[in-house]
């Protein structure tokens, strides 16, 4: 099949875009199929040096190739805008794939479209692309194109996705400040050790007396500084790389993993956030009609702590053998007994999505405290660790002036 680059009227609007068909005559009807009054249609190796914006002066198309997250979410929503507005799905992915900057996604779009066409569902066609579409969004889409409630089935997975922006960008926030802090005071060290340091070595040799120990260490350190600042480089790149390795291999990360959630706080922050996608994640699946097995096993993958993972893949297992929610999580030692007693409460009343939807409100709330709290006590440790990094280096820099005065 050939393609052609088309400019078309919808209504009042002009829109460009590509179509593949096997002949011109067929592109046309196709367009006039979704709607479109033909305007302009011609085959794309007539304009294969050309950008297919630059053809119609439009400007040249993003060549962004990366897919984030925050560009799923906006399919997400502009699909479900479209499905509102009574915009049947193969054009609805038309619409979306010609406004799309993103050169990669724009392909997948295009693909899912071709897909739609040739009969496949949605979640069907979303299961090729399993980097980018999670188990639990094909499942929730899944769902919805069964109980013909699409609309609201996306409209659920764009408010899940602004809940989980909305958490990182409230952690981002309240780093900020501290970030720029230590990036300000390593700055402030660096200059001091690099540059005030040298001059001063250069008076306190000329004086010919014993220097301080603290003095002595801090020359050490700005003569290594100088000499070898490459070396701290490269172990800062080394540590970076481990890191990046440690969490490919599973063997290695779950014991730190571990340790981490055992933390006083940072541990607590990351295991209240990891309770509340686990319980807003099953409690979305459940409430779309999703049995509690297949939920549990879609939603377990999608959890950022793969110790936290590795403990709840049981809990699958558990089920098949008899047991009810409650009972198998509460051999998880990291859920805590108030979850544990709220699941319960919803398996017995028959209301098991509602209760975790409501632990996943809580702990969303209680994030928001524990954010603040973490913002709260970094600023203050920040400036004394500065603080102290900093005095050491004037007092070092003073003892020996103070011995000359005292003689």
């Amino acid at each position: 099949m050939a393609k052609f680059i088309y400019k078309a009227k919808d209504g009042i609007r002009t829109v460009t875009g590509e179509i593949e068909a096997q002949t011109e005559n067929l592109a046309i009807r196709e367009l006039e199929k979704m709607g479109y009054i033909p305007v302009k249609v011609e085959e794309v190796s007539k304009y294969q040096s050309i950008p297919e914006t630059q053809a119609f002066g439009l400007g040249a198309v993003s060549k962004i190739r990366k897919i984030s997250p925050r560009d799923i979410n906006t399919f997400t929503r502009q699909l479900a805008s479209l499905f509102k507005s009574k915009v049947q799905l193969v054009k609805s992915l038309d619409i979306i794939g010609r406004e799309s900057q993103n050169l990669r996604l724009k392909e997948i779009v295009s693909d899912l479209r071709d897909e739609i066409k040739d009969g496949r569902q949605l979640s069907e066609a979303l299961g090729k692309y399993p980097k980018y579409f999670s188990r639990v969004y094909i499942n929730m889409i899944a769902s919805g194109e069964k109980g013909g409630m699409l609309e609201n089935i996306l409209l659920r997975l764009v408010d899940f996705a602004d809940k989980e922006e909305e958490i990182k960008s409230k952690l981002r926030a309240a780093l900020a400040y501290p970030l720029l802090m230590l990036v300000m005071g390593i700055l402030t060290v660096f200059v001091m050790i690099t540059f005030v340091m040298p001059k001063l070595v250069k008076l306190f040799s000329d004086m010919k007396q014993t220097l301080p120990l603290a003095t002595r260490i801090l020359i050490f350190i700005s003569n290594f500084a100088r000499t070898y600042w490459y070396w701290a480089v490269l172990l800062i790149a080394v540590l970076i790389f481990v890191f990046k390795k440690l969490h490919l291999i599973e063997k290695e990360i779950i014991p730190l993993e571990k340790i981490k959630l055992r933390l006083p706080l940072l541990g607590r922050y990351i295991l209240m956030r990891e309770i509340a996608r686990f319980c807003r994640t099953l409690g979305l699946l459940i409430s779309n009609g999703i049995p509690i097995r297949d939920a549990i096993e879609a939603t377990v993958p999608a959890l950022g702590s793969r110790a936290l993972e590795k403990e709840l893949r049981v809990v699958s297992k558990d089920l098949s053998s008899g047991l009810t929610v409650a009972k198998s999580l509460s051999k998880i030692s990291f859920f805590p007994g108030f979850v544990i007693s709220l699941i319960g409460v919803g398996e017995e009343a028959g209301r098991l999505d509602e209760a975790f939807l409501e632990i996943a409100t809580t702990y969303e709330k209680q994030l928001d405290e524990q954010i603040k709290v973490m913002s709260s006590l970094i600023e203050p440790v920040l400036i004394l660790g500065i603080g102290l990094v900093v005095g050491f280096i004037v007092v070092s820099m003073l003892l020996p002036i103070f011995q000359i005065s005292l003689r």
